[in-house]
């Protein structure tokens, strides 16, 4: 783990890992299904001046995102994380993709005591919401490959970027595990169950009001077969543009383009630290 067990007094051991991300948690073996326990809680309650802040975001957003065809979606956002006894609990309720996206401009104080809360004690009552990160290796023909996708103009953060696979939480997830499984469906064509994935390490964002949960899935196909019969099939076909599939073996090329999407290095450490400890590279 990388912090104390985990967060209070912890604000001189917070490990920023690359860029954009500061990470909260991670586990080079990976934590199942089994040993995450997610919990819904009410809706948050804003002080005057923060629910101000935040409609600002929300009426922001709406002016700029609506006229691209987005719609304010529910969402989940994270309240509190925790490790008890190696088991990862995380608690959450819920807010909108609107005033998420806003907050950045409209709310940047607000956002920055929300990160500071996450950061020192692990837990917030300042939206953040939840995405999933996934990482897909494929591993049916040699080398094990690593799926990357690059995203489209019109994505509502950081378009263009090359990726792996992000999914938001929304309410009719039971976790992230479930989000998962949804975004590889989704974004990749992959469907598997909701618990075949691991969970490798919880970093939040500097510049967007967002946790990241890194999942990493094996999938057993090749590039050649993935590329035939599983990523046409994606559902929605929108969001990712192109897709790649590159060898562990040449993962450092990757990590020199510049167009990477924020969360990509840090990600890319996660799954150096797993394919080492499990004598993979």
């Amino acid at each position: 783990m990388t912090r104390k067990e985990i967060y209070p007094t912890a604000a001189e051991e917070i490990v920023s890992s690359s860029g954009d991300m500061v990470e909260l948690v991670s586990n080079p073996k990976g934590w199942r299904w089994k040993d995450v326990h997610a919990y819904p809680l009410p809706p948050m309650n804003f002080e005057e001046s923060d629910a101000g802040s935040l409609a600002g975001a929300r009426a922001y957003t709406e002016m700029l995102r609506s006229p691209l065809g987005d719609f304010n979606g529910e969402k989940l956002s994270l309240r509190e994380i925790a490790l008890v006894s190696g088991h990862l609990k995380i608690s959450y309720s819920e807010t909108d993709y609107f005033t998420l996206w806003g907050m950045p401009a409209k709310a940047p104080s607000l956002m920055a005591r929300g990160m500071d809360d996450l950061c020192r004690n692990g837990k917030t009552d300042v939206p953040f919401g939840i995405y999933v990160a996934l990482t897909v290796l494929l591993t049916g023909k040699d080398e094990p490959k690593l799926v990357t996708i690059v995203q489209s103009e019109n994505h509502g953060f950081h378009p263009g970027k090359i990726s792996l696979i992000e999914e938001q939480m929304e309410p009719a997830d039971i976790d992230t595990f479930f989000a998962a499984s949804r975004g590889a469906t989704e974004e990749a064509g992959i469907y598997y169950p909701s618990g075949g994935s691991l969970l490798l390490g919880v970093a939040v964002h500097k510049s967007i009001p967002y946790v990241a949960f890194n999942h990493l899935l094996g999938v057993s196909v090749s590039e050649e077969e993935f590329k035939k019969h599983l990523w046409p099939g994606r559902t929605d076909p929108g969001e990712g543009i192109a897709v790649s599939c590159i060898p562990i073996s040449k993962i450092n090329n990757l990590r020199r383009n510049p167009d990477l999407h924020p969360s990509t290095h840090w990600r890319l450490d996660l799954l150096e630290k797993y394919l080492k400890e499990s004598g993979i590279k």
